[in-house]
Protein backbone atom coordinates (compact mmCIF):
# COMPACT_ATOMS: atom_id res chain seq x y z
CA UNK A 1 0.00 0.00 0.00
CA UNK A 2 1.22 3.24 -1.23
CA UNK A 3 1.28 6.14 1.37
CA UNK A 4 -0.82 8.98 1.14
CA UNK A 5 -3.04 7.14 -1.17
CA UNK A 6 -6.51 7.27 -0.97
CA UNK A 7 -8.20 3.93 0.10
CA UNK A 8 -11.81 2.74 1.86
CA UNK A 9 -12.96 0.09 3.28
CA UNK A 10 -16.23 -1.04 4.43
CA UNK A 11 -16.93 -3.47 7.08
CA UNK A 12 -20.68 -4.61 8.40
CA UNK A 13 -22.01 -6.98 11.00
CA UNK A 14 -21.27 -10.29 10.85
CA UNK A 15 -18.86 -10.02 7.80
CA UNK A 16 -16.33 -12.96 7.65
CA UNK A 17 -13.25 -11.24 8.78
CA UNK A 18 -9.75 -11.74 9.95
CA UNK A 19 -7.14 -9.34 12.19
CA UNK A 20 -3.27 -9.60 10.88
CA UNK A 21 -0.20 -7.63 12.61
CA UNK A 22 0.97 -5.17 10.17
CA UNK A 23 4.61 -5.67 9.71
CA UNK A 24 5.54 -3.61 6.94
CA UNK A 25 4.12 -0.66 4.78
CA UNK A 26 1.34 1.27 5.85
CA UNK A 27 -1.96 0.59 7.95
CA UNK A 28 -5.39 1.34 7.36
CA UNK A 29 -6.78 4.33 9.59
CA UNK A 30 -10.51 5.23 10.12
CA UNK A 31 -11.60 8.01 12.40
CA UNK A 32 -15.09 8.74 12.90
CA UNK A 33 -17.33 10.07 15.35
CA UNK A 34 -21.26 8.52 16.38
CA UNK A 35 -23.62 12.03 16.71
CA UNK A 36 -27.51 11.51 17.61
CA UNK A 37 -29.69 13.25 14.61
CA UNK A 38 -30.80 16.21 16.40
CA UNK A 39 -34.39 15.14 17.10
CA UNK A 40 -35.48 12.22 15.40
CA UNK A 41 -32.92 9.59 17.73
CA UNK A 42 -32.62 11.90 21.21
CA UNK A 43 -34.22 9.39 22.93
CA UNK A 44 -31.12 7.11 23.23
CA UNK A 45 -29.24 9.48 24.96
CA UNK A 46 -28.99 8.39 28.53
CA UNK A 47 -28.74 10.99 30.92
CA UNK A 48 -27.05 9.60 33.68
CA UNK A 49 -24.26 6.32 34.35
CA UNK A 50 -27.04 3.90 34.57
CA UNK A 51 -27.47 1.21 32.24
CA UNK A 52 -31.24 1.20 30.69
CA UNK A 53 -31.75 -2.21 31.69
CA UNK A 54 -31.00 -0.67 34.82
CA UNK A 55 -33.54 1.88 34.85
CA UNK A 56 -36.23 -0.42 33.07
CA UNK A 57 -36.07 -2.76 36.15
CA UNK A 58 -37.12 -0.04 38.33
CA UNK A 59 -39.86 0.91 36.43
CA UNK A 60 -41.26 -2.84 36.01
CA UNK A 61 -40.92 -2.72 39.66
CA UNK A 62 -43.28 -0.36 40.70
CA UNK A 63 -45.79 -2.14 38.50
CA UNK A 64 -48.64 -4.39 40.44
CA UNK A 65 -49.98 -7.37 39.47
CA UNK A 66 -52.98 -5.84 37.87
CA UNK A 67 -51.09 -3.04 35.93
CA UNK A 68 -52.37 -2.69 32.24
CA UNK A 69 -49.99 -4.59 29.50
CA UNK A 70 -47.58 -1.93 27.89
CA UNK A 71 -46.89 -2.21 23.85
CA UNK A 72 -43.59 -1.24 21.99
CA UNK A 73 -43.52 -0.72 18.29
CA UNK A 74 -40.46 -2.59 16.64
CA UNK A 75 -39.37 0.41 14.11
CA UNK A 76 -38.26 -2.26 11.40
CA UNK A 77 -39.82 -4.63 9.53
CA UNK A 78 -40.48 -8.09 9.64
CA UNK A 79 -42.07 -11.28 8.31
CA UNK A 80 -44.04 -13.98 9.53
CA UNK A 81 -41.85 -16.53 8.54
CA UNK A 82 -38.79 -14.58 10.10
CA UNK A 83 -40.56 -14.42 13.52
CA UNK A 84 -41.86 -17.78 13.38
CA UNK A 85 -38.39 -19.30 12.34
CA UNK A 86 -35.87 -17.08 14.74
CA UNK A 87 -38.57 -15.59 17.44
CA UNK A 88 -37.14 -12.58 19.09
CA UNK A 89 -33.43 -13.37 16.91
CA UNK A 90 -35.32 -11.77 13.96
CA UNK A 91 -35.23 -8.64 15.62
CA UNK A 92 -32.72 -6.18 14.34
CA UNK A 93 -30.85 -3.21 15.18
CA UNK A 94 -32.56 -0.47 17.93
CA UNK A 95 -35.26 -3.23 17.99
CA UNK A 96 -32.83 -6.02 19.37
CA UNK A 97 -31.45 -3.42 21.56
CA UNK A 98 -34.19 -2.74 23.05
CA UNK A 99 -35.85 -5.97 23.55
CA UNK A 100 -32.42 -7.56 25.49
CA UNK A 101 -32.61 -4.52 27.85
CA UNK A 102 -36.62 -5.60 28.70
CA UNK A 103 -35.63 -9.10 29.15
CA UNK A 104 -32.40 -8.38 31.27
CA UNK A 105 -34.61 -5.65 33.41
CA UNK A 106 -37.27 -8.24 33.57
CA UNK A 107 -34.57 -10.70 34.75
CA UNK A 108 -33.50 -8.59 37.40
CA UNK A 109 -37.17 -8.23 39.30
CA UNK A 110 -38.83 -10.21 41.67
CA UNK A 111 -40.77 -13.03 40.74
CA UNK A 112 -44.19 -11.34 41.88
CA UNK A 113 -43.12 -8.20 39.33
CA UNK A 114 -42.03 -10.40 35.87
CA UNK A 115 -43.70 -9.76 33.30
CA UNK A 116 -44.83 -11.70 30.26
CA UNK A 117 -43.86 -11.03 26.44
CA UNK A 118 -44.30 -11.45 22.98
CA UNK A 119 -44.34 -10.22 19.34
CA UNK A 120 -47.41 -9.17 18.08
CA UNK A 121 -48.35 -8.39 14.25
CA UNK A 122 -50.55 -5.12 14.62
CA UNK A 123 -53.10 -4.83 11.61
CA UNK A 124 -55.83 -2.06 11.49
CA UNK A 125 -58.16 -2.21 8.28
CA UNK A 126 -60.66 1.02 7.92
CA UNK A 127 -63.24 0.64 4.82
CA UNK A 128 -64.83 3.30 3.02
CA UNK A 129 -67.55 3.97 1.00
CA UNK A 130 -67.65 7.16 -1.51
CA UNK A 131 -70.29 9.11 -0.80
CA UNK A 132 -70.67 11.19 -4.59
CA UNK A 133 -71.45 8.39 -6.64
CA UNK A 134 -69.11 8.25 -9.51
CA UNK A 135 -66.50 10.68 -7.67
CA UNK A 136 -63.39 8.43 -5.46
CA UNK A 137 -63.89 11.55 -2.53
CA UNK A 138 -65.30 12.44 0.30
CA UNK A 139 -64.97 9.12 1.87
CA UNK A 140 -67.34 7.52 4.45
CA UNK A 141 -65.88 5.07 7.11
CA UNK A 142 -67.88 1.82 6.91
CA UNK A 143 -65.83 -0.68 9.07
CA UNK A 144 -62.70 -1.20 10.97
CA UNK A 145 -61.15 -4.15 12.45
CA UNK A 146 -58.08 -4.51 14.54
CA UNK A 147 -56.55 -8.06 14.70
CA UNK A 148 -53.34 -9.29 16.51
CA UNK A 149 -51.25 -11.73 15.73
CA UNK A 150 -49.47 -13.17 18.24
CA UNK A 151 -46.51 -15.19 18.45
CA UNK A 152 -44.30 -16.00 21.80
CA UNK A 153 -40.85 -14.69 21.44
CA UNK A 154 -39.27 -18.60 20.50
CA UNK A 155 -41.66 -17.47 17.45
CA UNK A 156 -44.59 -19.87 18.16
CA UNK A 157 -47.29 -18.68 16.36
CA UNK A 158 -50.86 -18.46 18.13
CA UNK A 159 -52.48 -17.08 15.07
CA UNK A 160 -54.64 -14.43 14.93
CA UNK A 161 -57.87 -12.72 16.74
CA UNK A 162 -59.90 -10.21 16.64
CA UNK A 163 -59.00 -8.07 19.03
CA UNK A 164 -60.58 -4.85 21.21
CA UNK A 165 -57.72 -4.68 23.43
CA UNK A 166 -56.57 -1.18 25.01
CA UNK A 167 -52.81 -0.44 24.25
CA UNK A 168 -50.72 1.35 26.41
CA UNK A 169 -48.09 2.37 23.75
CA UNK A 170 -44.53 3.04 24.97
CA UNK A 171 -43.55 6.33 22.46
CA UNK A 172 -39.19 6.42 23.65
CA UNK A 173 -39.18 8.77 20.81
CA UNK A 174 -41.65 11.19 21.31
CA UNK A 175 -43.38 10.87 17.85
CA UNK A 176 -46.96 12.08 16.48
CA UNK A 177 -49.66 9.29 16.19
CA UNK A 178 -49.04 10.68 12.66
CA UNK A 179 -45.43 9.58 12.52
CA UNK A 180 -46.05 6.16 14.28
CA UNK A 181 -48.47 4.69 11.98
CA UNK A 182 -48.95 6.44 8.65
CA UNK A 183 -45.21 5.42 7.06
CA UNK A 184 -46.67 1.63 7.84
CA UNK A 185 -50.12 2.18 5.94
CA UNK A 186 -51.40 1.64 2.72
CA UNK A 187 -54.55 2.33 0.40
CA UNK A 188 -56.23 0.74 -2.38
CA UNK A 189 -59.22 2.41 -4.40
CA UNK A 190 -62.06 1.07 -6.50
CA UNK A 191 -63.97 3.27 -9.02
CA UNK A 192 -67.65 2.88 -9.09
CA UNK A 193 -68.64 -0.50 -9.91
CA UNK A 194 -72.26 -0.99 -11.30
CA UNK A 195 -74.45 -1.31 -8.22
CA UNK A 196 -71.66 -0.15 -5.90
CA UNK A 197 -70.12 3.11 -5.33
CA UNK A 198 -66.33 3.47 -5.29
CA UNK A 199 -64.54 1.94 -2.24
CA UNK A 200 -61.49 2.24 -0.49
CA UNK A 201 -59.57 -0.06 2.07
CA UNK A 202 -56.78 1.69 4.20
CA UNK A 203 -54.62 -0.45 5.84
CA UNK A 204 -51.28 -0.34 8.78
CA UNK A 205 -49.59 -3.02 9.77
CA UNK A 206 -46.40 -2.81 12.56
CA UNK A 207 -44.78 -5.12 14.77
CA UNK A 208 -44.35 -4.65 18.68
CA UNK A 209 -43.17 -6.10 21.71
CA UNK A 210 -46.55 -6.63 24.09
CA UNK A 211 -46.14 -7.16 27.75
CA UNK A 212 -48.26 -7.98 30.62
CA UNK A 213 -47.76 -9.42 34.14
CA UNK A 214 -46.66 -12.55 34.24
CA UNK A 215 -48.81 -12.69 36.89
CA UNK A 216 -51.85 -12.08 35.02
CA UNK A 217 -50.19 -14.45 32.63
CA UNK A 218 -52.89 -17.14 31.69
CA UNK A 219 -55.78 -14.78 32.51
CA UNK A 220 -54.92 -12.48 29.74
CA UNK A 221 -54.29 -14.90 27.30
CA UNK A 222 -57.67 -16.97 27.55
CA UNK A 223 -58.83 -12.90 26.88
CA UNK A 224 -56.74 -11.69 24.55
CA UNK A 225 -55.34 -14.44 22.30
CA UNK A 226 -56.30 -18.26 23.12
CA UNK A 227 -56.61 -21.70 25.09
CA UNK A 228 -53.23 -22.65 23.18
CA UNK A 229 -51.20 -19.60 24.29
CA UNK A 230 -53.12 -19.68 27.75
CA UNK A 231 -51.85 -23.33 28.04
CA UNK A 232 -48.22 -22.08 27.09
CA UNK A 233 -48.01 -20.30 30.19
CA UNK A 234 -49.33 -22.07 32.62
CA UNK A 235 -47.24 -24.81 32.14
CA UNK A 236 -44.26 -22.59 33.43
CA UNK A 237 -46.84 -22.26 36.86
CA UNK A 238 -46.25 -24.36 39.94
CA UNK A 239 -48.76 -25.06 40.94
CA UNK A 240 -51.19 -25.70 38.74
CA UNK A 241 -54.24 -22.99 39.36
CA UNK A 242 -57.00 -25.09 39.22
CA UNK A 243 -59.46 -22.73 38.41
CA UNK A 244 -57.97 -21.65 35.48
CA UNK A 245 -57.79 -24.54 34.10
CA UNK A 246 -61.70 -24.92 33.75
CA UNK A 247 -61.47 -21.60 32.27
CA UNK A 248 -59.23 -22.89 29.48
CA UNK A 249 -61.73 -26.17 29.17
CA UNK A 250 -64.12 -23.66 28.71
CA UNK A 251 -62.35 -21.61 26.23
CA UNK A 252 -60.82 -24.56 23.81
CA UNK A 253 -64.48 -25.88 23.43
CA UNK A 254 -66.17 -22.78 22.25
CA UNK A 255 -63.03 -22.24 20.15
CA UNK A 256 -63.57 -26.28 18.93
CA UNK A 257 -66.96 -25.53 17.93
CA UNK A 258 -65.84 -22.43 15.67
CA UNK A 259 -63.43 -23.91 14.13
CA UNK A 260 -63.93 -24.67 10.25
CA UNK A 261 -62.93 -28.25 8.80
CA UNK A 262 -59.94 -25.89 6.89
CA UNK A 263 -58.72 -23.98 9.81
CA UNK A 264 -55.23 -24.28 10.37
CA UNK A 265 -54.26 -27.48 12.38
CA UNK A 266 -54.03 -27.60 16.41
CA UNK A 267 -50.21 -28.40 17.45
CA UNK A 268 -49.18 -31.49 18.86
CA UNK A 269 -47.11 -29.47 21.73
CA UNK A 270 -50.07 -28.02 22.66
CA UNK A 271 -52.17 -30.94 22.91
CA UNK A 272 -49.24 -32.64 24.76
CA UNK A 273 -49.21 -29.57 26.98
CA UNK A 274 -52.94 -29.44 28.28
CA UNK A 275 -53.18 -33.20 28.84
CA UNK A 276 -50.04 -32.51 30.92
CA UNK A 277 -51.67 -29.78 32.74
CA UNK A 278 -55.04 -32.39 33.17
CA UNK A 279 -52.91 -34.74 35.03
CA UNK A 280 -50.65 -32.45 37.26
CA UNK A 281 -54.60 -30.50 38.50
CA UNK A 282 -55.10 -33.47 40.30
CA UNK A 283 -59.15 -33.73 39.41
CA UNK A 284 -60.57 -36.05 37.31
CA UNK A 285 -63.43 -33.83 36.64
CA UNK A 286 -61.19 -31.97 34.81
CA UNK A 287 -60.51 -34.83 32.58
CA UNK A 288 -63.91 -36.21 32.31
CA UNK A 289 -64.62 -32.74 31.24
CA UNK A 290 -61.72 -32.93 28.08
CA UNK A 291 -62.71 -36.13 27.33
CA UNK A 292 -66.69 -35.36 26.56
CA UNK A 293 -66.32 -31.80 25.54
CA UNK A 294 -63.41 -31.16 23.48
CA UNK A 295 -61.41 -34.42 23.07
CA UNK A 296 -63.10 -35.85 19.48
CA UNK A 297 -63.22 -32.76 18.08
CA UNK A 298 -59.51 -31.70 18.57
CA UNK A 299 -58.57 -35.01 17.58
CA UNK A 300 -60.41 -33.84 14.31
CA UNK A 301 -58.13 -31.02 13.57
CA UNK A 302 -55.16 -32.33 15.34
CA UNK A 303 -51.76 -31.59 13.40
CA UNK A 304 -49.87 -34.84 14.16
CA UNK A 305 -52.81 -37.88 14.46
CA UNK A 306 -50.22 -40.33 15.54
CA UNK A 307 -49.60 -38.02 18.30
CA UNK A 308 -52.75 -38.87 20.16
CA UNK A 309 -51.50 -42.66 21.13
CA UNK A 310 -48.01 -41.69 23.25
CA UNK A 311 -49.61 -38.67 25.16
CA UNK A 312 -52.86 -40.88 25.78
CA UNK A 313 -50.61 -43.97 26.79
CA UNK A 314 -48.27 -41.46 29.69
CA UNK A 315 -51.91 -39.68 30.56
CA UNK A 316 -53.61 -42.86 31.36
CA UNK A 317 -50.41 -44.28 33.37
CA UNK A 318 -51.02 -41.33 35.85
CA UNK A 319 -54.73 -41.87 35.89
CA UNK A 320 -57.61 -44.25 37.67
CA UNK A 321 -59.47 -45.88 34.90
CA UNK A 322 -62.39 -46.42 37.05
CA UNK A 323 -62.92 -42.51 37.32
CA UNK A 324 -61.78 -41.88 33.95
CA UNK A 325 -63.35 -45.06 32.29
CA UNK A 326 -66.78 -44.31 31.07
CA UNK A 327 -66.38 -41.03 29.91
CA UNK A 328 -62.96 -42.26 27.25
CA UNK A 329 -64.44 -44.90 25.46
CA UNK A 330 -67.63 -42.50 25.17
CA UNK A 331 -64.75 -39.80 23.64
CA UNK A 332 -63.64 -42.82 21.44
CA UNK A 333 -67.01 -43.33 20.13
CA UNK A 334 -67.37 -39.79 18.41
CA UNK A 335 -64.39 -40.63 15.97
CA UNK A 336 -64.55 -43.29 13.25
CA UNK A 337 -65.08 -46.28 13.94
CA UNK A 338 -61.51 -47.52 12.63
CA UNK A 339 -59.60 -44.58 14.40
CA UNK A 340 -60.96 -45.50 18.01
CA UNK A 341 -60.23 -49.49 17.51
CA UNK A 342 -56.75 -48.04 16.19
CA UNK A 343 -55.92 -45.79 19.04
CA UNK A 344 -57.53 -48.29 21.71
CA UNK A 345 -55.57 -50.79 20.98
CA UNK A 346 -52.32 -48.75 20.40
CA UNK A 347 -52.48 -47.26 23.57
CA UNK A 348 -53.51 -50.23 26.00
CA UNK A 349 -50.24 -51.77 24.14
CA UNK A 350 -48.21 -48.90 25.46
CA UNK A 351 -49.66 -49.91 29.13
CA UNK A 352 -48.95 -52.45 31.84
CA UNK A 353 -51.25 -55.15 32.68
CA UNK A 354 -54.17 -54.17 34.70
CA UNK A 355 -57.29 -52.49 34.62
CA UNK A 356 -56.70 -49.98 32.25
CA UNK A 357 -55.37 -52.21 29.14
CA UNK A 358 -58.04 -54.75 29.47
CA UNK A 359 -61.00 -52.27 29.01
CA UNK A 360 -59.23 -50.80 26.10
CA UNK A 361 -58.18 -54.13 24.28
CA UNK A 362 -62.12 -55.45 25.38
CA UNK A 363 -62.77 -52.07 23.37
CA UNK A 364 -60.78 -52.96 20.73
CA UNK A 365 -61.95 -56.44 20.29
CA UNK A 366 -65.81 -55.11 20.37
CA UNK A 367 -65.00 -52.75 17.88
CA UNK A 368 -63.18 -54.81 15.29
CA UNK A 369 -66.03 -57.60 15.50
CA UNK A 370 -68.09 -54.94 14.12
CA UNK A 371 -65.91 -54.32 11.16
CA UNK A 372 -67.25 -56.08 8.00
CA UNK A 373 -63.51 -56.78 6.27
CA UNK A 374 -61.89 -58.47 8.93
CA UNK A 375 -59.64 -55.51 10.30
CA UNK A 376 -58.24 -55.39 6.85
CA UNK A 377 -58.84 -51.49 6.85
CA UNK A 378 -56.77 -51.87 9.89
CA UNK A 379 -52.66 -50.93 10.31
CA UNK A 380 -51.59 -54.38 10.92
CA UNK A 381 -49.96 -53.62 14.03
CA UNK A 382 -52.84 -52.66 15.51
CA UNK A 383 -54.08 -56.65 14.03
CA UNK A 384 -51.40 -58.31 15.32
CA UNK A 385 -51.48 -56.28 19.19
CA UNK A 386 -54.62 -57.35 19.03
CA UNK A 387 -55.00 -61.00 17.82
CA UNK A 388 -52.03 -61.91 20.29
CA UNK A 389 -53.87 -60.55 23.29
CA UNK A 390 -56.92 -62.50 22.16
CA UNK A 391 -54.86 -65.10 21.79
CA UNK A 392 -53.15 -64.83 25.35
CA UNK A 393 -56.36 -63.94 27.36
CA UNK A 394 -57.57 -66.05 29.87
CA UNK A 395 -61.33 -65.64 28.93
CA UNK A 396 -62.69 -68.76 27.37
CA UNK A 397 -64.95 -66.77 25.33
CA UNK A 398 -62.82 -64.26 23.76
CA UNK A 399 -61.24 -66.26 21.01
CA UNK A 400 -64.53 -67.70 19.91
CA UNK A 401 -66.00 -64.55 19.93
CA UNK A 402 -63.37 -62.84 17.73
CA UNK A 403 -62.74 -65.90 15.55
CA UNK A 404 -66.46 -66.47 14.34
CA UNK A 405 -66.34 -63.11 13.08
CA UNK A 406 -62.98 -63.31 11.46
CA UNK A 407 -63.95 -66.49 9.52
CA UNK A 408 -66.71 -64.81 8.13
CA UNK A 409 -64.70 -62.15 6.65
CA UNK A 410 -62.76 -61.92 3.20
CA UNK A 411 -60.05 -64.91 2.51
CA UNK A 412 -57.58 -62.10 1.40
CA UNK A 413 -57.55 -59.99 4.22
CA UNK A 414 -56.76 -62.53 6.93
CA UNK A 415 -52.82 -63.06 6.48
CA UNK A 416 -52.30 -60.91 9.26
CA UNK A 417 -53.95 -62.82 11.34
CA UNK A 418 -52.48 -66.23 9.99
CA UNK A 419 -49.03 -65.05 10.71
CA UNK A 420 -49.78 -64.11 14.13
CA UNK A 421 -51.14 -67.35 14.80
CA UNK A 422 -47.81 -69.37 13.92
CA UNK A 423 -45.82 -66.86 15.84
CA UNK A 424 -48.43 -67.76 19.37
CA UNK A 425 -48.55 -71.08 18.13
CA UNK A 426 -46.50 -72.34 20.85
CA UNK A 427 -48.62 -71.37 23.62
CA UNK A 428 -51.55 -73.28 22.31
CA UNK A 429 -53.12 -76.64 23.04
CA UNK A 430 -53.30 -78.27 19.68
CA UNK A 431 -55.89 -80.63 20.85
CA UNK A 432 -57.87 -77.49 22.56
CA UNK A 433 -60.80 -75.32 21.50
CA UNK A 434 -58.69 -72.69 20.92
CA UNK A 435 -56.94 -74.43 18.09
CA UNK A 436 -59.64 -75.80 16.60
CA UNK A 437 -61.01 -71.86 16.02
CA UNK A 438 -57.76 -71.00 14.63
CA UNK A 439 -57.99 -74.10 12.41
CA UNK A 440 -61.21 -73.19 10.71
CA UNK A 441 -59.71 -69.60 9.91
CA UNK A 442 -56.34 -71.07 8.25
CA UNK A 443 -58.58 -73.78 6.28
CA UNK A 444 -59.90 -70.97 4.33
CA UNK A 445 -56.79 -69.10 3.99
CA UNK A 446 -55.20 -71.81 2.82
CA UNK A 447 -58.13 -72.88 0.17
CA UNK A 448 -57.84 -69.14 -1.14
CA UNK A 449 -53.95 -69.10 -1.23
CA UNK A 450 -54.13 -73.05 -3.81
CA UNK A 451 -56.60 -70.81 -5.97
CA UNK A 452 -54.51 -67.79 -6.22
CA UNK A 453 -51.68 -70.00 -6.42
CA UNK A 454 -53.31 -71.95 -9.65
CA UNK A 455 -54.17 -68.53 -11.11
CA UNK A 456 -50.50 -66.99 -10.91
CA UNK A 457 -48.63 -70.16 -11.59
CA UNK A 458 -48.25 -69.62 -15.65
CA UNK A 459 -45.51 -69.66 -17.99
CA UNK A 460 -44.44 -66.00 -19.59
CA UNK A 461 -46.73 -64.52 -21.69
CA UNK A 462 -47.54 -61.16 -23.05
CA UNK A 463 -51.35 -61.75 -22.31
CA UNK A 464 -52.70 -59.43 -19.79
CA UNK A 465 -56.34 -60.79 -19.71
CA UNK A 466 -57.69 -58.25 -17.06
CA UNK A 467 -55.84 -55.51 -18.46
CA UNK A 468 -58.18 -52.55 -18.53
CA UNK A 469 -57.85 -49.02 -20.88
CA UNK A 470 -60.87 -47.01 -20.50
CA UNK A 471 -60.26 -44.68 -23.45
CA UNK A 472 -59.94 -47.02 -25.85
CA UNK A 473 -61.68 -50.70 -26.46
CA UNK A 474 -59.22 -52.00 -28.89
CA UNK A 475 -55.92 -50.97 -27.06
CA UNK A 476 -57.82 -52.48 -24.49
CA UNK A 477 -57.78 -55.75 -26.17
CA UNK A 478 -54.62 -55.34 -27.68
CA UNK A 479 -53.23 -55.58 -24.19
CA UNK A 480 -55.19 -58.19 -23.44
CA UNK A 481 -53.82 -60.24 -26.24
CA UNK A 482 -50.36 -62.15 -27.37
CA UNK A 483 -48.95 -59.22 -29.42
CA UNK A 484 -46.09 -57.41 -27.46
CA UNK A 485 -46.22 -53.81 -29.18
CA UNK A 486 -48.73 -52.00 -31.55
CA UNK A 487 -49.15 -48.53 -32.91
CA UNK A 488 -52.15 -46.06 -32.79
CA UNK A 489 -52.04 -45.53 -36.60
CA UNK A 490 -55.51 -46.92 -37.83
CA UNK A 491 -56.84 -46.82 -33.95
CA UNK A 492 -56.55 -43.66 -32.74
CA UNK A 493 -56.29 -40.34 -35.07
CA UNK A 494 -53.91 -37.37 -33.65
CA UNK A 495 -54.15 -33.58 -35.47
CA UNK A 496 -50.98 -33.13 -34.73
CA UNK A 497 -47.88 -34.52 -32.59
CA UNK A 498 -48.09 -32.33 -29.72
CA UNK A 499 -51.71 -33.96 -29.26
CA UNK A 500 -49.79 -37.53 -29.22
CA UNK A 501 -47.50 -35.96 -26.93
CA UNK A 502 -50.69 -35.21 -24.59
CA UNK A 503 -51.96 -39.02 -25.08
CA UNK A 504 -48.80 -40.32 -23.91
CA UNK A 505 -48.62 -38.07 -20.53
CA UNK A 506 -52.12 -38.69 -19.55
CA UNK A 507 -51.92 -42.65 -20.00
CA UNK A 508 -48.55 -42.75 -18.59
CA UNK A 509 -49.43 -40.68 -15.30
CA UNK A 510 -52.70 -42.78 -14.97
CA UNK A 511 -52.59 -46.41 -13.20
CA UNK A 512 -52.20 -48.89 -15.21
CA UNK A 513 -54.94 -51.91 -13.91
CA UNK A 514 -53.64 -55.43 -14.49
CA UNK A 515 -51.13 -54.27 -17.25
CA UNK A 516 -47.73 -52.73 -17.55
CA UNK A 517 -46.78 -50.49 -21.00
CA UNK A 518 -44.87 -47.56 -21.89
CA UNK A 519 -45.59 -45.34 -24.80
CA UNK A 520 -43.88 -42.88 -27.04
CA UNK A 521 -45.19 -40.14 -29.34
CA UNK A 522 -44.15 -40.02 -33.22
CA UNK A 523 -44.45 -39.44 -36.26
CA UNK A 524 -45.12 -41.69 -39.68
CA UNK A 525 -45.68 -40.44 -42.95
CA UNK A 526 -46.64 -36.88 -41.21
CA UNK A 527 -49.42 -38.42 -39.12
CA UNK A 528 -49.08 -38.40 -35.57
CA UNK A 529 -48.74 -41.73 -33.74
CA UNK A 530 -48.26 -43.45 -30.72
CA UNK A 531 -46.43 -46.54 -30.03
CA UNK A 532 -47.55 -48.94 -27.10
CA UNK A 533 -45.05 -51.27 -25.98
CA UNK A 534 -45.70 -53.83 -23.15
CA UNK A 535 -42.89 -54.73 -20.13
CA UNK A 536 -42.42 -57.31 -18.17
CA UNK A 537 -43.19 -55.49 -14.92
CA UNK A 538 -46.64 -56.90 -14.69
CA UNK A 539 -45.52 -60.29 -15.24
CA UNK A 540 -42.51 -59.99 -12.30
CA UNK A 541 -45.13 -58.44 -9.67
CA UNK A 542 -47.27 -61.88 -10.46
CA UNK A 543 -44.11 -63.35 -9.63
CA UNK A 544 -43.61 -61.42 -7.10
CA UNK A 545 -47.16 -62.62 -5.58
CA UNK A 546 -46.85 -66.55 -6.29
CA UNK A 547 -43.70 -66.66 -4.33
CA UNK A 548 -45.35 -64.82 -1.42
CA UNK A 549 -48.19 -67.06 -1.29
CA UNK A 550 -46.22 -69.80 -1.48
CA UNK A 551 -44.23 -69.62 1.03
CA UNK A 552 -47.62 -68.42 2.73
CA UNK A 553 -48.72 -71.76 2.25
CA UNK A 554 -45.69 -74.21 2.86
CA UNK A 555 -45.61 -72.35 6.49
CA UNK A 556 -49.25 -72.56 7.06
CA UNK A 557 -49.43 -76.72 6.00
CA UNK A 558 -46.21 -77.08 8.00
CA UNK A 559 -48.27 -75.99 11.47
CA UNK A 560 -51.80 -76.94 10.75
CA UNK A 561 -50.83 -79.89 8.24
CA UNK A 562 -51.46 -80.91 4.59
CA UNK A 563 -55.61 -81.65 5.44
CA UNK A 564 -56.20 -78.04 6.30
CA UNK A 565 -57.68 -76.63 3.11
CA UNK A 566 -59.07 -80.19 1.72
CA UNK A 567 -62.48 -79.48 2.22
CA UNK A 568 -62.96 -77.97 -0.93
CA UNK A 569 -62.76 -75.31 -3.69
CA UNK A 570 -63.59 -71.70 -3.18
CA UNK A 571 -65.06 -68.82 -5.41
CA UNK A 572 -62.02 -67.04 -6.38
CA UNK A 573 -62.07 -63.19 -5.61
CA UNK A 574 -61.42 -61.02 -8.10
CA UNK A 575 -57.65 -60.38 -8.33
CA UNK A 576 -57.58 -56.17 -7.71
Amino acid sequence: MAAFLPHYAVHYADAEHSLEEVTKGYRLALVYSLCLPPLSMRHLKRGNDNLLSEELAETLSTMGPEEESFALLLLHEYTEKSIEDLGSGALKGIDRARFVALEEANAAVPADRKMQFFIARLKHEIKYYGENGYEMSWWEESSRNHTITWFSTSGRRFGAENSTMKMNFLNPGHETFYELWRPHGSSKEKGFMGNHGPSKKTMYSRYAVIAWPAARGVKNALEFINAEAAVSEMKTQKPIDTGAVGDILIKLQAELEKKKPNAKPISTEFFQALCEILVDAGDVAFVNEFFLKCFGKLCAHLQDKDAVVPVLTTMFRSLNWNEIGREVLESFGQLDHRTSLEIGVLVADGLDDGETKTALMHYGMEKAVQLSDGMASCSTKTAEILWKWVLGSDEPDALTTFAEKVTKSQPSSLDVATRVFVQCLDQIDTKGTKFAALAAIVEKRITWLKAQIQQLDKPFSWEMPDAEFSDNAQVQTFLRGTAQSMVTKDVHRFKKLQDAHNFVAKWMRAEQKSASYVMAASEEDGTAVVTITKTRAWFSARQKELLQYTTELEMLTTHFGEGAGASGDMELESAS
